[in-house]
């Protein structure tokens, strides 16, 4: 079972979600960091998407 990222804003900007997920694969594919690693540091850099969309992550294993 994997990561799942999910968004809830009725309107999606795509171009702002597809920034963000080829960021994240690109820090997980090519620099080695783990998802979590990688989303944290990405939405750190992502101010777009964050006022227009809440992220929702559901990993494996994981209590809030």
């Amino acid at each position: 079972m994997g990561n799942t990222l999910t968004f809830d804003a009725e309107w999606l900007s795509t171009i702002n979600a597809m920034h963000l997920l080829s960021s994240i694969t690109q820090l997980v594919v090519i620099h080695g960091f783990n998802f979590t690693e990688a989303l944290e540091h990405t939405l750190k850099e992502s101010f777009r998407l964050g006022r227009h969309t809440n992220v929702l992550h559901f990993a494996p294993n994981c209590v809030i």
